[in-house]
């Protein structure tokens, strides 16, 4: 697990990526956080998290993003490529190359926390049970690789690092 500052570049309404090999063993009761930009439980418009389970992108309000067909999550016990993309007005996951779901969105990544603390989000915060109490958020498997953008990826790019394979990683 690695906690840190959201850099900069990362906070505010702005373009992002990211783009993630993982292996889930099995799913919570909630969404599975495999990267977090933010606090459980996020802010109404936050980024939120980039989940394994049903929901790809949760941002704990309307705007979470659930991986299709009908929220369906990705299989256990195999490997896959997840990306999120956000070009400032449509969220979209990817999963495997392949355009899962989209949606038009207002997201920001806050500079503060619900108690107005800077320094948060923090990045990676969910890569384990945080808290360790928690029987939702948690992530129980492995992540081979995971890359954050401060642009949206293009499908054509989503599909080239797809095709490259988690051997490139």
């Amino acid at each position: 697990v690695a906690n840190f500052n959201t850099p900069a570049q990362l906070q505010g309404h702005i373009t992002y990526s990211v783009e993630c090999w993982f292996y889930e063993v099995s799913f919570s009761a909630g969404p599975d956080g495999v990267f977090g930009w933010t606090l459980s439980a996020p802010p109404s418009g936050d980024a939120g998290i980039f989940s394994a389970a049903n929901i790809a992108a949760d941002a704990n309000d309307a705007n979470n993003l659930n991986w299709t067909p009908a929220g369906a999550a990705p299989t256990l016990g195999a490997w896959h490529y997840g990306v999120l993309t956000y070009d400032g007005t449509t969220e979209k996951a990817y999963l495997d190359g392949v355009l899962s779901n989209s949606a038009v969105v207002n997201l920001h990544f806050a500079a503060t926390n619900a108690t107005g603390t800077v320094g948060n989000p923090s990045l990676f915060s969910y890569l384990i049970a945080i808290p360790a109490t928690s029987a939702s958020a948690r992530y129980n498997g492995a992540i081979a690789s995971l890359r954050v953008h401060t642009d949206a990826l293009s499908a054509a790019d989503v599909a080239n690092n797809f095709a490259a394979g988690i051997g490139t990683v």
